[in-house]
């Protein structure tokens, strides 16, 4: 499963590695090393979004408890820690794919811009098509017995598209960047000082 898995990374190298600009081959032991640490990184991050909801339960039953944190039963805001929750962890996932997975590398800054669009899309998208799928049954309709093969190929096509946006986000962030740094040097370069 690691080897398959760092196959998969592997890929994603090359898509960032495009979006970057850079044709840099790393070591194929390397490579294997960095994807097998980024995958253990990844296994840690989805165990930690397992954790979340027993959290939240924990939380519940204590605010259930405790009269001025009645509040916090609120379906309103247990969607709001659910989102949260959600768009943290994805922030962290792509901001370590963005950063760590690339042979040529952006700024720290840029990747996690990038990661903030990325997980903004993915977080959004998923609530829209939660509600969409709970609310609309056209999918069982067209599809038939085959609706649940076509939703996850529409949610992983999406979750591609939105990785290769969030990275195209975080490069032109990053060109944008450079450009406001290499103005400024410049400015600084021109102006003499007054004796």
């Amino acid at each position: 499963l690691f080897f398959a898995a760092s196959g998969f990374f592997s890929s994603m190298r090359t898509v960032l590695n495009k979006i970057n600009g850079t044709d840099i081959e790393v070591n194929i032991f390397l490579g294997k090393l960095r994807d097998f640490l980024v995958i253990l990184v990844a296994i840690l991050l989805f165990f930690t979004s397992i954790l979340a909801l027993p959290l939240l339960e924990l939380f519940k039953s204590i605010a259930e408890s405790t009269p001025y944190l009645q509040f916090f039963n609120h379906p309103v805001f247990q969607q709001l820690f659910t989102v949260l929750a959600s768009l943290f962890i994805m922030l962290i996932l792509m901001y370590l794919f963005y950063s760590f997975i690339p042979t040529s590398k952006i700024k720290h800054r840029s990747a996690l811009v990038g990661a903030l669009w990325a997980s903004i899309f993915w977080v959004g998208m998923k609530m829209l098509f939660g509600y969409y799928l709970a609310n609309f049954q056209t999918w069982g309709k067209i599809y038939g017995t085959y609706a649940l093969v076509i939703v996850i190929a529409f949610w992983i096509y999406y979750t591609a598209a939105v990785f290769i946006i969030g990275a195209e986000i975080g490069k032109l962030f990053d060109e944008r960047l450079k450009e406001k740094l290499a103005k400024k040097s410049k400015m600084t370069q021109n102006v003499s000082p007054i004796n």
